[in-house]
């Protein structure tokens, strides 16, 4: 009975099938337990269940087909997160809980390889580490199935980050064998290169694609080993390799703080649900939209500075000042300024600076200016000298109106602007 509460505790969401079709029910327990961990915690995906019942209990994972299990450990400041390689079976007359994902069950696909689109489009952007446990799959093709479709859906995704910007940040590939392998690694090497050669000619791309580093590991199961030793060592492991990957993504600034996470998570959920590309950046501002009037309150405004010398010290400069200025409304992300501009603002730049005439020359003067945004001060300065002239404020020349929709692809699009 014990072991049955724990689950329930845990379960964070369950996916089941019914008629081939596949539904997802999501509880709030993410942000419960952000609530209690109060940190920015890294994220570990145990995906599937080690064949030893023990280390299974130790790490959370031990659960019923369709239930992930989250589990927030303080002290490592670590959410992990027990995946299940197979949905809930609901029998015909039963009453299938949640909403459809009508998308994912594709023609002769395996269940693991829809849960692994689900995951990858769901945890994916969020997840620091991936550790799949090679016992919970029937062949090697089918877990390299698995990860080929991860890396489809984690494709789709990335590509909408410009090749200027820094690479999306991506987890960490843990693969984890059992039991006691032959000496000199002979084996590990070997399904570390099948796995890959899998992934390549089913996707015709590289898992780089799709984790930043890939390490295929035996779980220490030896007879003669301690087993409180066993475990420690497993999930220190975990801990060290999730904090390292906390590092890589906080320094290409995608590491979000508790806040953030849970806004961010359900955007991703409602992205899910409708079968849209979920886009960080985009979520990240949803409820601040760019006011429809921006192409023409930026017309107007270099209207009034048509030389060339009141453009480069002024006008433009002004003008990034402004745009910055709404890029960052409170409690949001801190995305990298060139990043948020190239993802919001850059289409409703280019349409007012064809509107406004504006020469190839200045655009790309103001475009160099957003580049070496770098960091808050120059904009603050910006804003200080330009704040009282001509009775215009940078802060309200893109001024917002704050709206919450009922569109469930609010994480993927953005307001229309004026022609």
């Amino acid at each position: 009975m014990a072991a049955n509460k724990v689950v329930t505790d845990n379960r964070w969401m369950t996916i089941s099938e019914q008629h081939d079709n596949l539904s997802i029910q999501l509880t709030p327990l993410l942000a419960e337990r952000l609530d209690v961990m109060q940190a920015t915690a890294g994220m570990a995906l145990l995906v599937g269940s080690p064949s030893s019942t023990e280390l299974a209990q130790h790490l959370g994972t031990t659960s019923s087909a369709g239930d992930v299990l989250l589990d927030a450990d303080p002290r490592a400041k670590v959410l992990r997160i027990a995946c299940p390689t197979l949905p809930r079976r609901v029998s015909a007359e039963g009453h299938c809980h949640g909403n459809n994902l009508e998308w994912a069950r594709g023609s002769g696909l395996k269940h693991s390889e829809s849960l692994a689109s689900i995951y990858s489009r769901l945890l994916g952007p969020f997840s620091h580490v991936v550790c799949v446990f090679v016992s919970s799959f029937s062949s090697t093709l089918e877990l390299g199935s698995f990860l080929s479709s991860w890396l489809r859906s984690t494709w789709s995704r990335t590509q909408m980050f410009a090749p200027s910007h820094s690479p999306a940040a991506l987890p960490r590939l843990i693969v984890l064998t059992e039991g006691k392998t032959l000496p000199g690694g002979g084996f590990l090497g070997g399904l570390k290169s099948s796995l890959e050669s899998i992934v390549m000619e089913q996707t015709g791309f590289s898992l780089t694609r799709a984790f930043s580093n890939f390490t295929v590991k035996e779980a220490l199961t030896e007879v003669g080993l301690l087993r409180q030793r066993r475990y420690t060592k497993m999930t220190a492991f975990l801990d060290s390799e999730c904090a390292a990957a906390r590092r890589d993504f906080e320094r290409l600034n995608m590491l979000y703080d508790a806040h953030n996470l849970v806004d961010l998570f359900s955007r991703a959920y409602r992205c899910l649900v409708s079968n849209t590309i979920f886009n960080p950046v985009i979520a990240s501002r949803a409820w601040n939209p760019i006011p429809s009037n921006a192409v023409r309150q930026i017309v107007r405004f270099l209207s009034d500075y048509e030389d060339k010398e009141s453009l480069q010290k002024f006008a433009l400069p002004y003008l990034v000042s402004a745009i910055r200025a709404n890029a960052y409304p409170a409690a949001s992300h801190p995305f990298d300024f060139p990043l948020l501009f190239d993802t919001i603002y850059k289409s409703t730049w280019d349409h007012a600076a064809r509107t406004a005439s504006l020469t190839e020359d200045m655009c790309l003067l103001f475009e160099r200016m957003v580049r070496r945004c770098l960091d808050t001060e120059d904009t603050t300065n910006l804003m200080k000298n330009a704040k009282s002239m001509n009775g215009f404020n940078a802060a309200n020349l893109l001024d917002t109106v704050t709206t919450v929709g009922s569109n469930p692809d609010d994480c993927v699009t953005q307001a229309k602007t004026d022609k």
